[in-house]
């Protein structure tokens, strides 16, 4: 699926990307350099994540506790594990 908003503890960026839920564990790909910014402090403070992804003005996902297991960047793109 695919989101235009993005919301990280609190934290809301105006950006696209992409998302896909397996069992326990989200996928979410982009481009922003803000998202992945947001995603590496959340790296660096292993603190657990609240995440909002929106399309438009809907919220197409949300979750409370979820816990970073990987954050990469390739070719500019940033790409993050959650798990909850």
């Amino acid at each position: 699926m695919v989101f235009d908003k993005i919301q990280v503890n609190g934290s809301e960026i105006e950006a696209e990307g992409r998302f896909r839920i397996e069992d326990e564990t989200v996928h979410v790909s982009t481009t922003s350099e803000d998202v992945g910014l947001a995603f590496k402090q959340v790296e660096t403070t292993n603190a657990p994540v609240q995440l909002v992804l929106y399309k438009g003005d809907t919220d197409r996902y949300s979750s409370e506790g979820l816990t970073l297991k990987h954050y990469t960047v390739a070719g500019g793109e940033f790409k993050m594990e959650l798990e909850k």
